[in-house]
């Protein structure tokens, strides 16, 4: 997934321009269930990888946890 605005699309004192959000998802799922009963299975697909990357996206500082790490950083 991956946006790109040349114009601020939030309002606020902290939004800038450009705005966007480029998210990148990488699964490789060999899978591996067990039935332990007719009822009950467990299963595992071990490995994900995620990358963020925010920019223009000032706005929402105040109501973040890290307005630090909010917007405009590399990927996360």
């Amino acid at each position: 997934m991956n946006t790109d605005y040349d114009e601020k699309t939030y309002p606020g004192p902290g939004a800038t321009s450009p705005t966007g959000i480029d998210l990148m998802q990488l699964f490789v799922a060999p899978t591996y269930a067990l039935k332990l009963h007719p009822k009950h299975a467990i299963g595992s697909a071990p490995y994900s990888l995620i990358r963020v990357s925010g920019r223009g996206l000032g706005a929402f500082s105040g109501i973040s946890t890290s307005d630090d790490n909010l917007t405009d950083n590399d990927h996360e």
